[in-house]
């Protein structure tokens, strides 16, 4: 008997892979980040939500988009840990944050160097300086 968590996981781990590697990109895409909090939502409801806090806050404080992201993988397995729920998920948690993180790592040397971008909010050229 197909368990449906594992199923989950196999499709969860498609879509990371398919938007991080496309195909038709090259090989090349995103850094897995929306795809894994869509695909947590289903698996791992609080700890989601708790990942999405730790990026809110991170965000909001930093205007940083890849701090906040890695902060919301680091956020994924310390916050199952603290939510019990099947070891699976646990260990799954861990492997995506690694992955997210090794994602950014051109990002992290950036943020060491101080060279990488904050989030801001674009002006409306209509708007007066």
């Amino acid at each position: 008997e197909v368990n449906p968590v594992h199923l989950s996981l196999v499709g969860l781990v498609g879509a990371i892979l398919g938007h991080s590697f496309s195909l038709f990109l090259g090989f090349r895409g995103g850094k897995g980040v929306a795809t894994t909090m869509g695909g947590m939502v289903t698996l791992m409801p609080i700890s989601a939500l708790i990942g999405f806090v730790v990026w809110l806050i991170l965000f909001f404080l930093t205007r940083y988009v890849s701090l906040a992201s890695i902060g919301m993988a680091v956020a994924l397995p310390i916050s199952r840990l603290i939510v019990n729920g099947p070891d699976i998920l646990l260990g799954f948690a861990i492997a995506l944050a690694v992955f997210i993180v090794v994602r950014h790592r051109s990002n992290i040397q950036r943020l060491i160097e101080g060279r990488e971008n904050r989030f801001e909010r674009r002006r409306n050229p209509t708007d007066s300086p």
